[in-house]
Formats: C-alpha cells, sequence, structure tokens
C-alpha cells in the first residue's frame, strides 16, 4: 500500500548528495550542482575516479571454483597454500571461492590473470592466516631516502599481489604545436586517421631537461625536487569521444597543459590484467609486536601493480605492517577495516601504511582504522586518486612527497583530528609534500586540524570545508579556503557529486524521464536513473536533487532495470 510508504527522500537522507538542511552551505567553486564549475580552474574533476570510471558497479559474482577442490583444508593448522596457489593458476579468469575456515597459507600469492577473484565466505568466516614476511620470502635490502637501512617492504609489497604489465604502450601520436591548456578536451596532432570513438588511449607528459614540467605542477616552487627533473611525468586513460581531421576530442578534460616540450603525446592504453579482485575476508598476521618505523618484514596484505578496474572489498586487514599499496588505473578499494592487538608503540602505531594510493584515478571509499599507522593514508606519484568516506582513530592524509597531483580527500572523520592530520613523510629531492590540485572538502575531526604549515605544498591547493574558521593571518597564499564547516558543506562527498553530474550530463545509462522504482521493503517512488556508482544507484530525485540508495535494497524487478540501463550508450 502506497499509503505506508515512507517517502524516498527520508530513505536516501543519509545518502543523498545535497544536504537537506536549508542551513546548508556551498562553496563558491562548485555552487550547489556544479553550476559554478569551471574545468579550468582551481577545483579539478575526480569524477573518473573507481572501477569503471565510476560507470558500472563491481560485479557480484558468485564462486565458480573452490579452494577446497584443490586441496584446501582451512583448519588452521594444514598448509594450504600449494592448494591456493593451484586454484589460482588452474581457475584463473574465474571467481575462487574459500569457504569459511582459517587457512595457513606460508607464501605470496600472485594473481597475473583477469577475472580472477579470490571470494570468501565474509570477513567473519574466512581468514587467511599468513604465517611469512615478504622479507623472509623475499629477502631484500634497501635504504630510506635518508640513508637508513631497510628493506623495500617498508613501503612496497603484499602477500596477495596482482601483478600486471604496464598497460601504457607504444607512442600513437605527438601533440602538434601549440599543444592544448589544462582544462580543455581536444587534443591537436597531425593526423587523427588512426583513432576512432569510444578508444581509450594514454595522455602522456615528461619533464624536459629545463625542469619546467616540475616547475609547472608545482606551481613555480619547485624547491628541493632536482631527482625530478629531466624525469617526472605523468600518464592518465582518457576515452575518445570524436575524431577530426587534425584534432581527437576527449570525454574528460586535461589534467595538465600539453605542450610539445614536454613530449606530450597520446598513447595505447591496454591493460593486460583487468577485472580481478579479493573479497569478503579477513587477513590475519603473526601477533609480534610492532618495532619501529621503517623496520618492517613486510607483513603486507595485497599489492595492486599495472592493472586496471580491479578492487578490494570487504576485508578486515588484522596486524599488518602495511595494508594495501595501490598503484594500478581505475581500482577500487572500499569496505575495509584496520584492526590490531599486538604491541604498540609509544604514540599507538601498529603499523606503516595503511592504504598508500600512488595510482591513477583510483577510489579509496568506506575505510575504518580502528588502529594506528604511521601513515594510515598516504599518496605518492598519485594522480586523480578519492579517498571518500573514511574514519580513523587519528587518521593522517600523509603526501609523501615525488609529486601527488590532483587527489581528493573528501567527507572523512579523522578521529582526534588536529594539525597531526597534515603528518606527512617523503625523501629529500623530489619536491614538496604535493603538487598542485591536493583537494581537501569535508574533513571532520574532533579538534580543529587547521591548514598544513607554510612549505607543505605549493600554490594551487583547495581547502573547503574543514573545522574551525582560520584567522587572515593563519591562511597560506595561493591556498584556495572556505571556511565552510563540515556539518553544513554541500555536497559534503565532492567526488559523488562530481560523478552524479557527469553521468546526468553525458547520459550514460540515464532513462529518458522519472520512472517508478521499488525498494525489497515495499517503499516505491519516483525518480530518474542517473547512474550507478559503487554500490549505490544515483537517482535524479523531481526538484533535481541527486540522492544515492544502495543497489542492493531495490527490489528484483528494479535492479533488472538498473541493470538494462547502466551500459553506456
Amino acid at each position: 500500500m502506497l499509503a505506508n510508504v515512507r517517502p524516498f527522500a527520508v530513505a536516501v537522507a543519509l545518502l543523498a548528495v545535497a544536504a537537506l538542511s536549508q542551513a546548508a552551505q556551498f562553496s563558491e567553486l562548485w555552487g550547489q550542482h556544479g553550476e559554478k564549475y569551471n574545468p579550468a580552474g582551481v577545483l579539478p574533476d575526480f569524477s573518473f575516479a573507481g572501477y569503471e570510471r565510476g560507470e558500472k558497479a563491481i560485479p557480484e559474482r558468485a564462486a565458480e571454483v573452490s579452494v577446497k577442490s584443490f586441496g584446501a583444508v582451512g583448519d588452521g593448522k594444514s598448509n594450504d597454500t600449494a592448494a591456493f596457489k593451484r586454484a589460482i593458476e588452474e581457475a584463473a579468469g574465474k571467481v575462487i571461492g574459500i569457504p569459511a575456515g582459517r587457512y595457513v597459507l606460508s607464501d605470496v600469492l600472485e594473481i597475473g590473470s583477469s577475472g580472477t577473484v579470490l571470494k570468501g565466505a565474509g570477513a567473519d568466516k574466512t581468514v587467511l592466516v599468513f604465517v611469512k614476511s615478504l622479507q623472509e620470502l623475499r629477502p631484500t635490502s634497501a635504504e630510506t631516502g635518508s640513508g637508513k637501512p631497510t628493506t623495500a617492504w617498508s613501503w612496497s609489497g603484499g602477500l596477495v599481489w596482482f601483478k600486471g604489465r604496464n598497460p601504457v604502450g607504444r607512442v600513437l601520436t605527438e601533440v602538434e604545436a601549440p599543444g592544448a591548456k589544462r582544462g580543455d578536451t581536444s587534443v591537436p596532432v597531425a593526423d587523427a586517421s588512426q583513432f576512432k570513438a569510444g578508444q581509450d588511449v594514454a595522455v602522456s607528459v615528461k619533464d624536459d631537461s629545463e625542469g619546467s614540467f616540475v616547475k609547472y605542477i608545482f606551481r613555480d616552487r619547485p624547491e628541493d625536487a632536482k631527482k625530478l627533473v629531466g624525469r617526472h611525468g605523468y600518464r592518465y586513460a582518457a576515452r575518445i569521444r570524436e575524431v577530426k581531421e587534425k584534432a581527437v576530442v576527449l570525454d574528460r578534460s586535461l589534467r595538465f597543459d600539453l605542450r610539445p616540450e614536454w613530449s606530450a603525446s597520446l598513447c595505447a592504453f591496454a591493460p593486460d590484467l583487468q577485472q580481478s579482485g579479493i573479497e569478503d575476508l579477513t587477513f590475519e598476521f603473526p601477533r609480534q609486536p610492532y618495532r619501529a618505523h621503517w623496520e618492517e618484514d613486510g607483513y603486507n596484505a595485497i599489492q595492486f601493480d599495472n592493472c586496471a578496474h580491479c578492487w578490494a572489498r570487504r576485508l578486515v586487514i588484522h596486524n599488518s605492517d602495511s595494508g594495501i599499496y595501490l598503484k594500478g588505473f581505475f581500482c577500487t578499494v572500499s569496505d575495509v577495516v584496520f584492526t590490531a592487538n599486538r604491541r604498540a608503540l609509544s604514540k599507538g602505531e601498529t603499523g606503516h601504511h595503511g592504504i598508500e594510493a600512488d595510482g591513477v584515478d583510483n577510489l579509496v571509499t568506506r575505510f575504518q582504522f580502528k588502529t594506528r599507522f604511521f601513515h594510515e593514508i598516504t599518496v605518492s606519484h598519485a594522480l586523480g586518486n578519492v579517498i571518500s568516506d573514511g574514519s580513523g582513530v587519528l587518521l593522517t592524509l600523509d603526501h609523501h612527497k615525488g609529486a601527488p597531483y590532483e587527489n581528493l580527500f573528501t567527507n572523512l572523520d579523522t578521529g582526534e583530528g588536529g594539525p597531526e592530520i597534515w603528518k606527512s613523510g617523503g625523501p629529500p629531492g623530489v619536491g614538496l609534500h604535493c603538487a598542485a590540485g591536493a583537494t581537501f572538502w569535508n574533513i571532520r575531526g574532533k579538534r580543529e586540524s587547521g591548514l598544513p604549515p607554510a612549505g607543505w605544498g605549493p600554490s594551487g591547493l583547495v581547502f573547503v570545508g574543514l573545522k574551525g574558521v582560520l584567522r587572515k593571518s593563519e591562511q597560506r597564499t595561493g591556498w584556495h579556503y572556505e571556511p565552510i564547516q563540515p556539518g553544513a558543506l554541500s555536497p559534503p562527498n565532492l567526488h559523488l557529486a562530481q560523478l552524479a553530474r557527469r553521468l546526468a550530463t553525458n547520459g550514460v545509462g540515464t532513462a529518458p524521464a522519472s520512472q517508478r522504482w521499488t525498494t525489497i521493503t515495499g517503499q516505491a517512488f519516483e525518480a530518474k536513473f542517473g547512474g550507478i556508482s559503487g554500490a549505490n544507484v544515483i537517482f535524479i530525485l523531481p526538484d533535481g536533487r541527486r540522492a544515492f540508495y544502495p543497489l542492493a535494497s531495490l527490489s528484483v524487478e528494479s535492479r533488472a532495470a538498473v541493470n538494462k540501463l547502466a551500459t553506456p550508450r
């Protein structure tokens, strides 16, 4: 009975992009629905982050084989390593089910085939018990940037390791003079006949011997960046929307200028490892005291290398040295909880890096740190990544130098908060802690964080929705700051707002008009379909607001309608 149905706006109140309160305040960079957005302005476009560029949900595939069919026992005593390796090799491309149990593993599990998914029965039921560290299995020696002896596993590697080959291939064409500007979509080329609409390419630039590109990304403040000069560059993927005689039009705005002196080019983009993931299980490491910063043995959970459209979701990571190293393209890490019961250091740290996003256009969302790390969240050599909807005991937003550029931190609960959230590391010689475009939007905490210290980053940083109001003397020249408070800022999650606007504007999977939708509890509502974001459906309400609703909470009929509409035109 429709009379007994709660209004849809109430059901999605906690997920709505737009704040429902009349006290909502809007940024001068975005406005209420993106009407103030300028692609060439200081605020970057983060809407392409994550699995399938945010345009499709990660598939919920059922297990096709079981590790027990390959000899795994899962009794917490038997060594199941050989069985897991056989399953990964012989069932490549399939969903490998890991039933409830405790599986003892003593070696690295490498995944190099597309479509391979390790799927547990739930993080409370399936536990992978790793009994050896990366240093035991693959001994290395290394030095920190300051010369302290350590191992490479202090900042890399995973005991589950997704390994692909570099998806960025040969140069297809160089960019013709005069090049193109940041915010443009049209790229001039000598001959566009080899390209076609819908083709994915990589936009590539590299610094010249004079360091002019490094100077550009640091907005004329390339202090202490000598190791980047002549070497540093970026590559990110875009899709060709239109082909002209001597130009191609991309479906996303350029993140930086394309100049011939920066070897600006369009390259092939063809990932050989994609559509693989790990989900619904717990990583457990030995309960050994955490020794010290840079003295880690490599009890690290996951690394993604050179892959695209892969994921890690619904995981618990317990007693790790580091959690997840994310070095791919368009990957998603979601619903990961970090815990520890091993002896911590004096400030409570039980590990080094929680999640380090060093890749391009990745999404890290809905995470929870119930323990401390030296760096809960890290970006380094990173481009276009989104960190959203997460929380921690004291969440640090580590910018680890190496020119992380245009990364977004949005709708985060930093726990205790305070100035410590800006604590950042990184070696000498590779620039300030971040390059331009770092954006902090709706960052909460018990204590006021203020801004990072002077010299932390160049001009062109964005801070909107920090707790507290800064005096003029506390603000930094060249940084965009707005004193809107986190509870009042709308939209609270900038990434979701940008994604909803792009999908609605581009017509990706959109319906021509409003239609009736039903939930699994029998509620009904009218809305226009606006796309999919992760596990949520984007709906456009009759009053024009965009809202998010869990796909799993829709009825079977409505889910079928969503799947039909979700395919890009």
